[in-house]
């Protein structure tokens, strides 16, 4: 993970309920060796943070099934915007 966005200034982690632990831990390791990282589990609060990412930006969403409807109008709204987008799933 850290060489993906060792080039990005701030990340945004969406996830959901069922592996909102997955990207705490994800969040905290990037935190651990200094790269910046919000974690959200709550769909509104997603959508939000994912609408204010920019190029410099990288979205990851955690998805347990892959087809978590948040996770991936999150992941949507995001790529709009030019973040990189990344998807993990189960």
């Amino acid at each position: 993970m850290p060489a993906v966005v060792d080039d990005f200034t701030r990340e945004c982690l969406g996830l959901v309920a069922d592996t909102s632990l997955s990207g705490l831990r994800v969040g905290r390791e990037l935190d651990r060796i200094g790269v910046r990282a919000s974690v959200y589990d709550d769909a509104h609060v997603m959508v939000m943070s994912a609408s204010l990412l920019g190029t410099q930006d990288v979205a990851v969403g955690f998805s347990h099934t892959g087809i978590t409807l948040a996770t991936l109008v999150a992941l949507q709204i995001a790529r709009k915007n030019g973040p990189r987008t990344i998807a993990i799933t189960s």
